[in-house]
């Protein structure tokens, strides 16, 4: 194959090749901003790796790949997948791991692992809480309806920021291998884009507090029972009867029983935390929504889930 210059347009070693990806790590490093964004160039892309533009559409001809090509002249912390793909595709392999130990890329498995951590903090949350039934009932009274009431109640005692903040230093702080410093921003805002774009549906998550809340209101004639009132509808004749405390006990029991369901696992099986955690990992790598673009919904269900299995 022709050569550019000292430009070697061969195969590298697998060392060689991690040290060119070592190198490009660091350019990027270096045009990073304080919360963590960046852009590169094809061009110094292209110069870091030792390429000429040639060898690239080269290597992109031989590859498995039919999707993958360089027309994209910039890239950057938004389209950081997208590049990774691109160098693994031609031959860098390695991309994965360098980017990550540089604080550049967070590879899948960590994002559901990020993903994991946050739902597990839901959990020690909701399992630390008193629920303060007057001063919901105060807000309720302020905002005159109910899911306004419970908006107002998650953010003073539940706050996504807090939860999103420790969440990304938990995960940040198991993984030394990575520059911690440089991914921070990274991780922060990987946990925003949890809540924010409805990966984990968080109102979700708190069905069992909202329930009781509601109980409040309606033992208080605060508010009225929506199922008392669909079964007076419903008594002419019909048998209808007033939903009692025993039926959202009922409910609980078969939305445990759908979320083992849902992950394969047997009643003794769901038991297992290590058994939940292993399944849960293995449902996320395949409908995960960055992996599967036709997996938000499913993913979602499998959030709920894992707290139903876990809490």
């Amino acid at each position: 194959m022709e050569t550019h210059g000292n430009r070697n347009t061969h195969s590298d070693s697998p060392g060689h090749s991690s040290q060119k990806l070592s190198r490009l790590a660091g350019r990027i490093q270096q045009t990073m901003d304080l919360r963590g964004r960046w852009k590169i160039h094809r061009d110094d892309i292209m110069d870091a790796l030792e390429m000429e533009l040639e060898d690239f559409y080269t290597r992109i001809e031989r590859s498995r790949s039919p999707l993958v090509n360089f027309a994209t002249h910039e890239y950057g912390h938004e389209n950081i997948g997208s590049l990774i793909t691109l160098l693994e595709d031609i031959g860098y392999t390695e991309a994965p791991r360098v980017f990550w130990e540089a604080g550049l890329f967070i590879p899948y498995d960590i994002q559901i692992e990020l993903q994991e951590t946050v739902i597990e903090l839901v959990s020690r949350e909701k399992s630390l809480h008193s629920i303060d039934f007057l001063s919901f009932e105060s807000m309720f009274n302020t905002f005159g309806n109910f899911p306004g009431a419970l908006d107002v109640y998650l953010d003073q005692f539940f706050p996504w920021e807090h939860l999103r903040d420790e969440a990304a230093e938990l995960v940040i702080e198991s993984h030394p291998e990575t520059t911690g410093e440089l991914l921070r921003p990274s991780m922060v805002g990987l946990a925003e884009k949890l809540f924010r774009k409805g990966y984990v549906p968080y109102r979700d998550l708190f069905a069992d507090i909202f329930l009781e809340l509601r109980h409040y209101l309606i033992l208080h004639g605060l508010m009225e029972d929506p199922w008392e009132r669909e079964s007076h509808s419903r008594r002419s004749g019909e048998g209808g009867r007033s939903r009692t405390p025993g039926d959202e006990a009922s409910d609980r029991r078969n939305e445990k029983r759908r979320a083992r369901s849902l992950f394969g696992l047997s009643e003794p099986e769901a038991a297992d935390p290590v058994r939940v955690k292993r399944r849960y990992k293995e449902l996320m790598k395949t409908y995960h929504p960055d992996i599967n673009p036709m997996g938000l919904e499913k993913s979602k269900e499998i959030n709920t889930a894992y707290l139903l299995l876990i809490g």
